[in-house]
């Protein structure tokens, strides 16, 4: 399995360490890269490197929202999920319109799920980026023959 790389943004030194601690041991092949803030997410985020943002909702200097604007504002092509002790479907409606590609609510067993919803997420994004690239070219070859036509 290929290595996944992951942002991990998580203030809590409890949660960072189990969540660390059950990756490590089931899923290692997930990689984490830590940053307790939305300052230090930023930073990683502009030395590149990851293929998933993982990021808790609250946060010292902001929200997760403000990791995922922090990754849309800088055109990164990357998913971020987002962990939130509030599990109402207002919540997960809010996250997922602002871009996340999924939510995971921090109730017990969420650790036994991350794993799947992380390589979910990869997976995901990955074949969404391949489609977006096709239409494009599609849409470069469909100008270019337009073009021929009408000159």
């Amino acid at each position: 399995m290929d290595t996944i790389r992951v942002l991990y943004v998580e203030d809590d030194a409890t949660d960072r360490e189990l969540t660390a601690r059950h990756l490590a041991r089931h899923a290692p092949h997930i990689k984490l890269e830590l940053a307790t803030t939305v300052a230090g997410a930023v930073d990683v985020l502009e030395g590149g490197g990851v293929d998933l943002v993982l990021s808790d909702f609250r946060l010292p200097d902001g929200t997760g929202l403000d990791v995922l604007e922090g990754v849309t504002a800088r055109n990164l092509s990357l998913p971020v999920v987002l962990v939130t002790g509030s599990g109402d479907v207002e919540s997960a409606v809010r996250l997922l319109q602002a871009g996340a590609a999924n939510y995971v609510s921090k109730r017990p067993g969420y650790l036994q799920t991350l794993p799947a919803v992380i390589s979910d997420a990869c997976r995901w994004y990955a074949s969404s980026r391949e489609l977006r690239q096709a239409l494009s070219q599609g849409e470069t070859v469909y100008k270019a023959l337009l073009a021929e036509k009408v000159v």
